[in-house]
């Protein structure tokens, strides 16, 4: 797939991209509307850039359910961080970074990073699993 089909498709299926830039077919790189920012920066990586056009729409589809689902549970996270980093004060927090590897249309992995001025340069890497489930990677 052409890096401009790829764009085309990434446009198509996922409302929240404010911006995308990309220079090859297997990845793409922009920035996304979460949490009512629209600078979080969004990588997408194709596992396998030959893959069928249908594919790439699913998982599309999936990454824009996933990217929903970080927005409208905000507070979830923060409960999350919140008992991991014992950083209780995430009133200003903000989604840094959100990157989704695509290895076929059942196994999109979604990767995140929270900054909050409470953790000063630090922010809280997490993954949000197939069945929307929050994990607490580590403070990077």
């Amino acid at each position: 797939m052409k890096s401009t089909e790829l764009h085309t498709l990434i446009k198509q299926h996922i409302p929240q991209i404010t911006y995308l830039e990309t220079d090859t077919n297997e990845a793409a790189e922009g920035e996304c509307t979460i949490w009512e920012q629209d600078d979080c920066t969004i990588m997408i990586e194709l596992a396998n850039p030959n893959a069928d056009k249908h594919l790439i729409i699913v998982a599309l589809q999936q990454i824009a359910a996933q990217l929903t689902f970080l927005d409208t549970h905000r507070e979830r996270i923060h409960q999350l961080l919140a008992t991991e980093t014992q950083v209780s004060d995430l009133a200003d927090s903000s989604m840094v970074y959100t990157a989704f590897l695509i290895e076929d249309e059942d196994h999109v992995f979604c990767d995140f990073a929270v900054a909050t001025p409470s953790l000063g340069e630090r922010v809280a890497s997490c993954s949000l699993e197939e069945d929307f489930e929050l994990i607490f990677n580590e403070l990077e």
